[in-house]
């Protein structure tokens, strides 16, 4: 199991450098395959009363790439089944979220693909760490809501943030 997951982060990583050396405007790139992008009505909706459906799906649910000036790579991931893992962090594996996290990461997700809220956002800035945030849909379809600078966006800080807390140095 240790080697599977070595090699999937792996190539996780190896697709991460391709996208984090042009941080660009950000635009998302919504799936037209199933009309909603594979997300169930009800996922709109979630809350405490139906966290349970929604952590029965596997995979991964938020990726987080961050790349700075010294080209220090480090990824995030949220998986739907509650856990955190932060590269680099010190942690053996996956760390469990709050619900109370999982759900603000979910929930902002979800807003993000929906209404496109950061196809039009771009940040100028000549030095400091780019970003990358991608969020998979229940069946697994990649959504890439933001690539750039986060320094002047707080709903975007504040995601990082949360997924940061989990990080044992």
């Amino acid at each position: 199991m240790k080697r599977i997951l070595a090699a999937v982060l792996t190539a996780v990583m190896a697709v991460s450098l391709m996208g984090c050396a042009g941080a660009g405007n950000g635009k998302s790139h919504k799936s037209t395959d199933s009309g909603n992008g594979g997300t169930p009505a009800w996922i709109s909706d979630i809350n405490e009363a139906n966290i349970e459906n929604l952590k029965k799906n596997d995979g991964n649910m938020l990726e987080i790439t961050s790349c700075s000036d010294a080209e220090d790579i480090h990824t995030s991931y949220v998986t739907y089944g509650g856990g955190v893992y932060v590269s680099g962090s010190g942690a053996n594996g996956e760390l469990t979220i709050s619900d109370e996290d999982y759900l603000f990461i979910y929930k902002f997700c979800i807003d993000a693909y929906e209404n496109d809220s950061f196809a039009d956002y771009s940040e100028d800035s000549f030095d400091g760490t780019s970003y990358k945030f991608v969020f998979y849909d229940t069946d697994g379809v990649a959504h890439e809501l933001y690539t750039g600078y986060i320094d002047d966006n707080k709903d975007l800080q504040e995601i990082n943030s949360r997924i940061g807390y989990y990080c044992i140095d």
